[in-house]
């Protein structure tokens, strides 16, 4: 294993390519120290996300929803479409804690993007999520959608209805 000695925001560059090693001790040291850095690995953490091998992108994922800023839930709701189910699970239980706030940004992207299955899937795992407990009313609609014959069509009216529903209980 290589010896890991990063300390500052100098390196984070190497910490970000870190996620990407083959050894999972590494990822993880790395990652733990990018949330430790908070807020100014946020920006790396977001390019990895889109960018690095698929290890890298799980636990940019993995970290930008420890670290927890909201500015982050776009980056992490694309990333609900990557071409890897690990990358989208992680992005999946990235966006969970976010509560309210990341089921608005999430409900918005299914409205846009209804067609896309992948974004579909990985919402259906979102919602799904037992955190989402005090939401589940509202949510029902959603999750019979996504689980209907024709949830390209269904969803968006029913995405609306639930948003703003979501949007006045604060």
């Amino acid at each position: 294993m290589k010896k890991q000695k990063h300390r500052g925001a100098s390196e984070i560059p190497g910490l970000i390519a870190d996620l990407g090693d083959d050894s999972t001790k590494i990822r993880e040291y790395a990652r733990h120290v990018l949330v430790a850095m908070g807020q100014t690995a946020v920006e790396p953490l977001m390019g990895a996300l889109m960018e690095s091998n698929e290890y890298g992108r799980g636990q940019a994922a993995k970290a930008l929803g420890e670290i927890g800023d909201p500015a982050t839930l776009p980056a992490l709701i694309h990333a609900l479409e990557d071409e890897k189910f690990d990358v989208r699970w992680l992005a999946a239980k990235a966006i969970v804690p976010f509560g309210r706030e990341g089921l608005m940004v999430l409900l918005r992207a299914l409205i846009e993007h209804s067609e896309s299955s992948l974004l579909r899937q990985s919402a259906h795992h979102v919602l799904h999520d037992e955190a989402h407990e005090k939401w589940s009313a509202q949510l029902a609609p959603v999750k019979n959608a996504l689980e209907c014959s024709d949830p390209e069509n269904a969803l968006p009216g029913v995405a609306v209805n639930v948003l703003k529903l979501l949007a006045a209980s604060k």
